[in-house]
């Protein structure tokens, strides 16, 4: 959690000015929530997408989108929602939710839902405590939320300070910002230094999701370790395997509490021509960042353990398909997307997930 020092004491102090300002702006009574604008880092000139969210009176928030991949995560939360509105299955999981947000918030809190040591820090601060409470926190999919970091407090305050200049402007001219869609120009908010001063001015900038064009590319790897540890073993003909990581919906925090929990990524294989019961060979937690990196580690541990290849290993999804399949084509390994959605719907089930977590999991 936070920790206060003379360097970031007065960053913070600055942050909680400006958010107890914006609670008493309360832009959300007239600023849509389809209004997003930009603000560059005067910084590090990064550039981040800013929503402010409460016009139905729920989650009243600023909340910044990281650049190019967080905006992206806007869309697919946006794109998700209206889906399960046209087929009328509004699932509304935390979870999945979690998994795709890229943002960092400040919220306003009533003060008995925010933690002792939130509370702790404003006060020490010289903060007076209200009904309601001002809380910054840092969404990462694959990790617990938790709260922001200095640099992203930096951030925030540029961005709180922009958001109620922008306010101001709204009021008198509801069109500022147009509908944000994924090919819109959105209004950016950027500086520059004069006579020591930033100078804040008006631009504006199209988000590049030019990456989201590269998610069927398969990345080059070095495979010649692996090829050299598995390509000698003999391929048993027939023999299937099925692979595939996927979420626990579990934070798991394995040293202290006051370590970031993430949410493990479970590395699961399974014998196809076993009953399901007897099937499991591989049942592994990892961490979810990096996660792809233990690839060449679980199948060389895994071909060496069984003395053999397998012809073929059925994936369930398609990114799963794009990170293995450097590694199994140079060992001749057929790699398929599978179509048994039975043990799909089994495994995915976070029911299942759970009876499965070993107890000294589950006790940390």
């Amino acid at each position: 959690m936070l920790k206060l020092t003379p360097k970031n004491e007065s960053i913070w102090k600055r942050l909680i000015e400006l958010a107890i300002e914006f609670q008493k702006e309360s832009p959300w009574n007239y600023f849509e929530e389809y209004q997003i604008f930009a603000v560059e880092s005067p910084e590090t000139k990064e550039i981040n997408y800013c929503q402010l969210m409460g016009e139905l009176g729920e989650n009243l928030s600023l909340c910044v989108y990281k650049g190019n991949i967080g905006l992206n995560g806007y869309f697919k939360l946006v794109n998700l929602v209206e889906e399960e509105l046209v087929n009328g299955n509004i699932q509304e999981d935390p979870f999945t939710f979690l998994q795709i947000q890229h943002c960092f918030q400040t919220t306003i809190e009533k003060k008995k839902d925010v933690e002792k040591e939130s509370r702790e820090i404003l006060s020490k601060l010289g903060f007076k405590l209200t009904s309601l409470i001002p809380m910054f926190m840092d969404f990462t999919p694959g990790l617990s939320p938790w709260i922001i970091s200095d640099d992203q407090a930096l951030f925030m305050s540029h961005a709180l300070e922009q958001t109620l200049i922008i306010c101001e402007r709204i009021k008198k001219n509801p069109d500022l910002i147009g509908f944000a869609e994924e090919d819109s120009k959105y209004l950016l908010r950027k500086s520059e230094m004069v006579d020591g001063k930033l100078n804040w001015y008006d631009s504006e900038v199209t988000p590049d999701f030019s990456f989201l064009s590269d998610k069927t590319v398969i990345q080059l790897v070095n495979t010649a370790n692996f090829q050299k540890s598995v390509g000698k073993l003999p391929q048993l003909d027939n023999k299937v395997f099925f692979f595939d990581f996927f979420d626990i919906p579990v934070p798991y925090s394995p040293n202290s509490n006051k370590v970031r929990p993430y949410f493990p990524k479970n590395a699961t294989c399974f014998d196809v021509s076993l009953d399901f019961e007897n099937a499991l060979i591989i049942n592994k937690f990892i961490h979810p960042i990096g996660y792809e990196k233990h690839i060449e580690e679980l199948f060389t541990s895994l071909f060496k353990k069984n003395r053999y290849r397998p012809q073929t290993i059925e994936v369930g999804r398609e990114s799963t398909y794009n990170q293995l399949k450097p590694y199994l084509n140079s060992v001749d390994i057929k790699l398929t997307i599978t179509e048994n959605q039975q043990l799909l719907d089994r495994l995915y089930n976070p029911s299942f997930v759970l009876d499965e977590l070993d107890e000294d999991f589950l006790d940390h």
